[in-house]
């Protein structure tokens, strides 16, 4: 028995998808001109036709962008106003959310609706296949060798800890590397500098000291 839904559906739609818990409606590729809203139409005075003239807004164009009523989502919405998507959890993988953005914000019912966010920016670029344990002072031995204070209020069962360390370059980019390197070099340019001039000033007094003891074992 064909569903109801798909009996209101223009002929605009070229396949869909229907179940109980999901539904999908793909409309077919739409032209340029059919996304890009026209608010205006401007008569050439030259003789040469008509020339439209598009001023895009947003709200219009993200509306031509999503076209509910060409598929009759609209519609659907109306006769279930409760099918929005309240009470679902999903998990989006992106490299651009803006949780700031106006249709981020809040759910149809009025809850939060980004939940977390968690950026995964460099994850898995250090190794942490070694597993030690804490002793009875909370402390650990990372994988540098240097000495880790564990945080009382940290919860692991297991008491075993995951470690790793990585070099700071290896997580720089070029550009970022090369600026460290020259400003290192400038600094430790100036401290060997400094250095020098002192060693020269000692080798001075060194050389004066031994003028003196020369002319007086001489006499």
């Amino acid at each position: 028995m064909q569903n109801p839904i798909f009996k209101s559906l223009p002929q605009s739609v070229s396949h869909s998808l229907f179940s109980p818990s999901l539904t999908i409606i793909v409309p077919k590729r739409r032209t340029a001109r059919a996304i890009m809203p026209c608010t205006s139409l401007v008569e050439s005075s030259d003789g040469n036709g008509a020339v439209r003239s598009f001023k895009l807004k947003e709200s219009t164009f993200l509306a031509a962008q999503m076209p509910k009523k060409e598929i009759a989502a609209d519609r659907f919405i109306e006769a279930h106003p409760e099918y929005d998507g309240r009470g679902v959890i999903i998990a989006i993988f992106d490299s651009g959310v803006d949780p700031a953005a106006a249709g981020l914000r809040v759910t149809s019912d009025g809850k939060p609706k980004v939940i977390d966010v968690i950026d995964c920016t460099g994850s898995g670029d250090v190794d942490t296949s070694t597993v030690v344990k804490a002793d009875d002072n909370c402390c650990i031995t990372g994988a540098s060798g240097a000495s880790l204070v564990i945080n009382s209020s940290w919860k692991n069962p297991s008491g075993e800890w995951h470690v790793g360390c990585k070099l700071v370059y290896e997580l720089f980019t070029d550009t970022l590397t090369s600026r460290v390197k020259k400003e290192r070099k400038r600094r430790w340019d100036e401290k060997n500098q400094e250095a020098i001039a002192e060693a020269v000033k000692q080798l001075d007094q060194f050389d004066k000291v031994l003028h003196h003891l020369c002319d007086y074992f001489l006499q």
